[in-house]
């Protein structure tokens, strides 16, 4: 089902946000990012389409389009500091409601480790929320 809600490059919500794209050059360190999740239509509510209206809205990284680098390389957080002991390649929960509007948007703090990662240019991994129901 396709709702409103999507993830922004910008926190007024009016930029699109479609996929991760990182550059991994000799000798740096984390890249780090922000992205926000919300919906610009007006009285919208978003909840977890499974469980007793308790659970949470989770959001996972997809990377089935990637090319060279998986979701292990991220991780999510709802703070920069939160970064720091987020483990990556997990989910990032979100509270079980979630309201619309540019004012109660989610920021999502994304960090792209290099790891084990060659130098070169990534793309093709996409941030998905679980399945979740609009009212």
């Amino acid at each position: 089902m396709t709702t409103s809600w999507s993830f922004h490059a910008d926190s007024g919500l009016t930029m699109p946000f479609t996929t991760r794209v990182t550059t991994i050059a000799n000798g740096l360190g984390p890249n780090d990012s922000v992205v926000y999740f919300g919906s610009s239509l007006p009285g919208r509510t978003l909840h977890a389409a499974v469980g007793t209206g308790d659970d949470p809205i989770v959001i996972e990284v997809d990377d089935s389009l990637a090319s060279g680098v998986t979701a292990a390389a991220i991780k999510l957080a709802l703070s920069l500091a939160g970064l720091d002991s987020a483990v990556a390649g997990a989910s990032l929960v979100l509270p079980p409601v979630l309201l619309s509007g540019a004012a109660n948007r989610v920021a999502i703090f994304v960090r792209t480790s290099q790891g084990m990662l060659t130098e070169a240019f990534y793309s093709g991994l996409r941030l998905r929320s679980g399945p979740v129901v609009e009212s």
